[in-house]
């Protein structure tokens, strides 16, 4: 999330996120002001809200549609290093499903891939190189009375503690992530999520486990 944080980027900063952690607290104790909240759902609200401020009815979100394929077109010619022409395939569109399961084509001039795990199979399909690999790791929501306003880095760094924007019967949310398994293997492991909660009670002592899953996340080589 280093990006969204980018302080020269006027467009970054001129958009309100909805952040509800102030900073993130490191092993040795030590408060990182102005690190990304944990509340994906608060973040997206805002970041949803702050693009359609910014480029009003050019941003337009479809949703319950899905990607099905991507278009390509024989019709681009690109220069290489020796300054030669040469026949180069362009991605002209993409096909999306509703839920419904009726399909559309829209066209435009340039897209850009932003699928999470689904951008590698996507781009395999035209033959583009995309190295983004599925990693499993776990997420627990658990809450505490304990309120605080700061990621926590949990002990030896297995994951973090990220405060939620919500309270349940005075008791802050927090939602747990760590660790990352090269595996298909999409079943929640107790071992880790008992090892996240007891890394959790370090810091908050009264931990109430309110869920626990699993998940792939996107994972590149850079």
């Amino acid at each position: 999330m280093e990006c969204l944080d980018d302080p020269s980027d006027a467009l970054v900063q001129s958009i309100d996120y909805g952040r509800f952690a102030q900073g993130t607290q490191l092993v040795d104790g030590k408060v990182v002001e102005g690190d990304s909240s944990g509340d994906v759902g608060l973040f997206c609200r805002g970041l949803l809200r702050g693009l359609q401020c910014e480029y009003d009815d050019r941003f337009v979100v479809r949703s319950e549609e899905s990607v099905d394929s991507l278009v390509l077109t024989g019709d681009h010619h690109a220069s290489n290093d020796n300054g030669q022409q040469h026949h180069q395939d362009s991605l002209s569109a993409v096909v999306i499903v509703d839920r419904n399961g009726i399909q559309s084509t829209i066209h435009a001039d340039q897209f850009v891939i932003a699928m999470g795990n689904e951008s590698r199979p996507l781009c395999d399909k035209i033959h583009v190189p995309c190295p983004i690999y599925p990693v499993k790791g776990h997420l627990v929501t658990i809450s505490s009375s304990v309120d605080c306003i700061y990621n926590i880095t949990l002990p030896n760094g297995i994951g973090y503690a990220a405060p939620m924007d919500h309270k349940v019967n005075g008791r802050r949310l927090y939602r747990l992530s760590g660790f990352v398994d090269f595996t298909p293997n999409k079943e929640p492991d107790q071992h880790r999520i008992d090892a996240l909660v007891n890394a959790a009670k370090i810091h908050l002592d009264d931990v109430e486990v309110i869920d626990a899953s699993a998940c792939h996340r996107p994972f590149s080589a850079d």
